[in-house]
């Protein structure tokens, strides 16, 4: 009888510690997998990311000579919100050298549609909006904040991150940018 309850004692303890290793393994995988998304400075932007966007949006042009300024933001984020007019300003100084792609995390696009009415968007020939209401750019990219800002060489290359609102249109900005080849 003692011998049947250490038996039963030692098997529930190593099922316990089977499916505890089993769902520790599991989490790091997951985890692993997200970190591995993250793009960092120096790293070649994922070619299915870029595809993804101009399949979507055709209007878009990601294959110019220009540096590619990609900025995730969204309407009812404050700060974003902020930034925005310098975005604008700094793509209709930096015409012939730039492309602002505008990422929303907006997910009511009726919504943001209203707001984007407050800016004349539709005159500038190098900025667009591209909807990621479902964040499929922002999970496979490793945003986490907003804003968020990457500059991006024309062959595809992260070259530096902004986290955080900044003034765009400053003249440090402006002199680093016109610098890119």
């Amino acid at each position: 009888m003692k011998y049947n309850k250490i038996l039963v004692i030692f098997i529930s303890f190593a099922l316990l510690a089977t499916m505890t290793l089993f769902i520790f393994s599991r989490y790091i995988a997951s985890t692993e997998s997200v970190v591995s998304l993250e793009t960092q400075v120096g790293d070649k932007i994922p070619g299915f990311v870029l595809d993804k966007i101009t399949s979507t949006y055709p209007g878009v042009d990601l294959n110019s000579t220009k540096v590619i300024v990609f900025n995730f933001w969204a309407s009812w984020c404050s700060p974003c919100v902020e930034e925005l007019p310098s975005l604008i300003k700094l793509s209709k100084l930096l015409n012939q050298k730039i492309t602002v792609i505008a990422i929303s995390q907006d997910s009511d696009v009726s919504e943001l549609n209203s707001f984007l009415k407050l800016y004349d968007l539709k005159t500038l020939e190098n900025f667009s909006v591209v909807v990621d209401s479902e964040h499929y750019y922002s999970s496979q990219l490793g945003i986490d904040r907003l804003p968020e800002t990457w500059i991006i060489s024309s062959d595809h290359v992260l070259l530096k991150k902004v986290v955080g609102a900044i003034d765009w249109s400053s003249s440090d900005v402006v002199s680093y940018l016109k610098s890119l080849k």
